[in-house]
């Protein structure tokens, strides 16, 4: 605490690491605050891929995890079910910008309805250098929920505020 402002340091207490910059907070608190909602979502830039960055798209098995009767609704029964899993890079960290989450979008080549699904970042809720915060994402997708045919994968990264960065696409995937 100085005479003029509050440094608050942002740290990530599992790994020790810092979350981002400091957070400088200008005394007395009458005046502006620069970490308001709206004022925040103005200065923080997008997240993005970097250079070169592709999907990849994969055929898996999932768990599903079921659930208990519950009121009107019946109980749904845990099992395994085929999927395809996409796997989606790290998006960089610039300007303060991470990815908090990914719109992962299934759009069909010939006909049919684009699936959209969405899935947090891997280590979002940890220091950008922590290894996670760097790691792959996998965004699993059943079959049944996708169109039949030649399928095309995108991933869009999308920050805390809403603002999303540019997407990157797989190939041609036949469902």
């Amino acid at each position: 605490v100085y005479d003029d402002c509050i440094v608050v340091r942002r740290r990530e207490f599992l790994s020790g690491l810092d979350v981002g910059e400091d957070w400088v907070l200008p005394l007395p608190a009458a005046e502006s605050k620069p970490f308001a909602f709206a004022e925040r979502a103005k200065k923080i830039g997008v997240p993005s891929f970097p250079e070169g960055a592709l999907l990849r798209v994969e055929r898996a098995k999932a768990k599903t995890r079921g659930a208990k009767a519950s009121g009107k609704s019946p109980e749904i029964k845990s099992g395994e079910k085929a999927c395809v899993n996409v796997v989606i890079p790290a998006a960089v960290a610039k300007d303060g910008a991470r990815a908090y989450y990914f719109e992962v979008r299934a759009i069909p080549q010939t006909c049919g309805k684009a699936v959209l699904k969405r899935v947090l970042a891997e280590g979002f809720n940890h220091g950008v250098r922590h290894a996670r915060a760097v790691g792959e994402t996998v965004c699993p997708i059943a079959l049944e929920d996708l169109p039949n045919g030649l399928v095309r994968f995108s991933a869009t990264p999308v920050n805390c505020f809403g603002r999303a960065g540019k997407p990157i696409a797989s190939g041609d995937f036949t469902v």
